[in-house]
């Protein structure tokens, strides 16, 4: 089967900043991002022959274990953006200097890391990305929390931020925010009906088979959606709505908050409230989904 992700951008179904901490050395921390943190944590403690990093490899640091995961990245990119000014946050433009906590190269402590993700959270650019945080605290250690509730630094962020605490490997199994392959087989048939048309311009959706053709190649994938075809198409998942939409059509409507990306955009037919991140992801890969019945290899 072919991987969607490779026919063309999707937004990943879950990419993370993770935080781990020596356990032998409790001192030390080690930050990554990563779309498998429990693959991801084998690699840093030597389970798994490749991966890992210099600095977990060294003598006496392992095993390590996670204390904090940021998560509900809508690209690659932006973790690896988050990872690194999490990693810097001395130097980092989206940490005012007059609020920073870190000043120096060097200075790092898990009140101070914390501390760090909170100025992050309430940046212009991360704010409106909709993260989430998970505390790996176990069950009978709740020791990893109180640090978070203490807020040694005193930086406040919003109330709709998630913070869920549970150990890492519960977090891995609940697939509760998981896209199920079978949702995207339900939209697949609904917008390939004759009467499918976007709920703003009243434009037939051109996911038909007629006017998508097969391809023998991903490249030709490329190269038939870089010409302006196969336009992203959101979906209300409201169940006595399910309207399809351009997403560009959607991302004109106006909003109340005026921000660059906005948090919510109502849907036109029933005036519900859409998650536009979850949105988004979700496009993009149903046209992946949809794009594997055009490939023939």
């Amino acid at each position: 089967m072919v991987n969607d992700s490779s026919l063309c951008h999707v937004v990943p179904t879950f990419y993370c900043v993770y935080v781990l901490q020596s356990i032998p050395k409790p001192r030390s921390f080690y930050i990554g991002s990563t779309p498998d943190p429990n693959r991801r944590l084998r690699q840093h403690n030597g389970e798994l022959k490749r991966g890992g990093a210099y600095k977990t490899k060294r003598d006496g640091f392992r095993p390590w274990k996670v204390v904090m995961l940021i998560y509900n990245f809508p690209s690659k990119i932006s973790a690896l953006q988050f990872e690194h000014s999490l990693q810097h946050p001395y130097q980092t433009r989206h940490i005012d200097e007059i609020n920073r906590v870190t000043i120096k190269k060097g200075t790092t402590s898990l009140q101070n890391i914390m501390a760090n993700v909170r100025l992050l959270l309430t940046s212009n650019f991360f704010n409106p990305l909709d993260l989430k945080i998970l505390i790996c605290d176990d069950n009978d250690d709740q020791s990893l929390i109180k640090i978070w509730n203490i807020n040694k630094y005193k930086i406040d962020i919003p109330n709709y931020i998630n913070v869920d605490v549970q150990p890492l490997q519960e977090f891995l199994l609940d697939d509760k925010n998981s896209i199920k392959s079978n949702m995207f087989e339900t939209l697949k048939q609904n917008l390939l009906k004759e009467s499918s048309t976007c709920s703003i311009c009243s434009c037939k959706i051109d996911y038909s088979p007629e006017t998508v053709p097969s391809f023998k190649s991903k490249k030709q994938i490329n190269e038939f959606r870089q010409q302006g075809n196969l336009r992203l198409i959101g979906a209300c998942m409201q169940s006595e709505c399910n309207s399809f939409f351009h997403l560009t059509c959607m991302a004109m409507k106006h909003t109340n908050d005026n921000s660059l990306i906005p948090k919510y955009k109502s849907c036109t037919v029933c005036n519900e409230d859409l998650d536009w991140l979850s949105v988004v992801k979700i496009a993009t890969r149903l046209r992946s989904y949809l794009l594997r019945d055009s490939l023939n290899d």
